[in-house]
């Protein structure tokens, strides 16, 4: 179902409400990079007016039996005084995560992440907590 649907807003309409928020993969662009056989790197490009709370991220693994979450590393962000939620971290423009993972096998393995956030305009439009399914190919551990 369409996130601005469930908030009441209809997409397919042409209003001012539809040109002025952006879908939630468009106001927070998602894009991931194995960084070495035991981490991953994500990225959120976040629109102009956007911004994601830095205690809203989860990541959990998916039918990944020979790999462990063993952290994830999260930058600082910028504080911010949220009409939702209080006094809150959040991060503008771009945002990072560094996922470390332990591994059970040296074998390329595939990797399936769920990564989920959440994030809202500074023109008053929280969007609903976000969820998002990755699936990577970790290359070999060559030790």
């Amino acid at each position: 179902m369409d996130s601005l649907k469930i908030l009441g807003v209809e997409p397919q309409q042409d209003t001012a409400v539809n040109r002025q928020f952006l879908q939630p993969d468009e106001a927070f662009q998602l894009n991931t990079e194995i960084q070495n056989k035991n981490s991953v790197v994500i990225r959120w490009r976040i629109a102009d007016t956007y911004y994601l709370y830095r205690d809203k991220f989860r990541f959990k693994l998916l039918d990944s039996p020979d790999i462990h979450l063993e952290g994830v590393s999260l930058p600082p962000g910028k504080i911010k005084t949220d009409p939702y939620f209080g006094r809150v971290e959040v991060y503008f423009e771009t945002a990072r995560a560094l996922v470390k993972l332990t591994r059970s096998n040296s074998k390329s393995t595939e990797l399936k992440l769920e990564v989920g956030y959440q994030g809202c305009t500074e023109l008053g439009l929280c969007y609903p907590p976000i969820t998002r399914s990755v699936a990577l190919t970790l290359p070999p551990a060559l030790d």
